[in-house]
């Protein structure tokens, strides 16, 4: 059977910048290995790559804080609705998958209108929103956040999610049935990440020998993003003072000015901006730190971490739904305290227990590959499709 997919971002695909889009885009092209004819609507320009057809819907944004702005309020939009509808109209596809819940007028369209009643909708949850925006510059949008999630959950045939800890979240929060939630994780592309390259190596004496010190450590991630802001912000004021033999390298894109400020006054602190090639720099690294205290979903940062063999020291939160192990892929703790700046000393002091859990967490991390989701994505749409999905079925 000839099936159609259209997804619906509200993000721009044209660049694969962040841990959403990436998610977004791997999930299309399994759907596409699948034989599935795949139509991508995002608020970048429209045009046909590796068989997907990108589609444009609403405006074309002039700056990141317009798409920032639409990504979360695009149900209020009353231009991105009716696009959105005309395409699906015109598209007449048998699967519409929404990124993220803050879609969900579209969604209740989906249910109400008669001629859509027969599209099957798909959730696509990177995180459980209500949770990852509890911070304190989001506190006043929480109660939106929650209503969204709750229409866009209740609307949907099915609902995929990154971890069975979200999927036991979303069951408890929502009431969701069970049944309707199925786990893709977050994945990475390993074959990108390798710690064995003389120009690897070449590279990290080069940056030790400008920098003056004797270890670098790294951490990174949007940093507008408030669980990675806020990760950065102890780094540079709780970790880095006190170890102040390593170098701690920030990398990230929309860095707040008062993190920079802040930094400045660290010596052995330094802020990159977005970091095309983070690979190269994850394999110079001695040590991966992140001390993330909020947020869910799967962290891609950890998994491209683990990917180099770089040895991680994290908190539970950074790693949860994971699966991974305190001592075996690496040093985890439930606070940033003593021990968690002493497990750091540890491991920058320690070589074969740096080896031994860089090893295991490269070993480990191969079931995050994404080449592993397209069985599990072809379990979640022929479900709905028992007679077969793709054209050589």
């Amino acid at each position: 059977m000839n099936i159609k997919l259209f997804i619906v971002s509200g993000y721009r695909m044209d660049s694969l910048l962040f841990g959403a889009m990436q998610r977004t885009y791997y999930l299309a092209k399994a759907a596409k290995n699948l034989g599935i004819d795949v139509y991508l609507a995002h608020p970048g320009r429209t045009y046909e790559k590796n068989g997907i057809f990108y589609i444009h819907y609403g405006f074309t944004f002039k700056s990141w804080q317009f798409e920032t702005l639409n990504s979360f309020f695009p149900s209020l939009n009353p231009l991105v609705i009716k696009d959105l509808s005309s395409l699906i109209e015109e598209i007449k596809p048998d699967i519409v998958q929404i990124e993220q819940p803050y879609l969900f007028i579209l969604s209740k369209i989906l249910r109400k209108v008669n001629f859509f009643k027969k599209v099957c909708v798909v959730l696509d949850e990177h995180n459980v929103e209500f949770l990852a925006m509890k911070k304190p510059n989001t506190l006043l949008l929480l109660p939106y956040v929650k209503y969204a999630e709750k229409i866009a959950l209740n609307a949907s045939d099915a609902i995929l999610v990154t971890s069975a800890l979200d999927k036991h979240l979303l069951t408890k929060l929502y009431d969701v049935p069970k049944e309707k939630i199925f786990v893709i994780p977050n994945c990475i592309d390993i074959s990108k990440y390798s710690k064995e390259h003389a120009s690897i190596n070449k590279l990290k004496l080069r940056v030790k020998e400008v920098a003056g010190f004797d270890h670098i450590a790294l951490f990174h991630g949007t940093l507008s993003y408030y669980p990675n802001y806020e990760a950065a912000n102890i780094i540079i004021t709780k970790i880095a003072p006190i170890i102040k033999e390593c170098l701690f390298i920030i990398a990230g894109k929309d860095c707040p000015y008062s993190l920079i400020r802040k930094a400045k006054r660290i010596k052995n602190v330094r802020i990159f901006g977005y970091v095309k090639e983070i690979e190269k720099w994850l394999a110079i690294c001695d040590v991966y730190v992140a001390p993330i205290l909020r947020g869910s979903g799967t962290r891609i940062k950890i998994l491209e971490a683990m990917a180099t063999g770089c040895p991680i020291i994290a908190t539970h939160k950074a790693v949860e739904g994971l699966g991974v192990k305190d001592g075996v892929h690496g040093l985890f703790y439930r606070k940033v305290n003593e021990d968690f700046i002493e497990g750091i000393r540890k491991l920058l002091k320690n070589d074969q227990l740096a080896y031994k859990l860089g090893k295991n967490a490269r070993f480990f991390v191969k079931r995050y590959d994404w080449s592993t989701i397209d069985k599990k994505l072809y379990e979640v749409y022929s479900k709905f499709f028992p007679e077969g999905i793709g054209h050589d079925e």
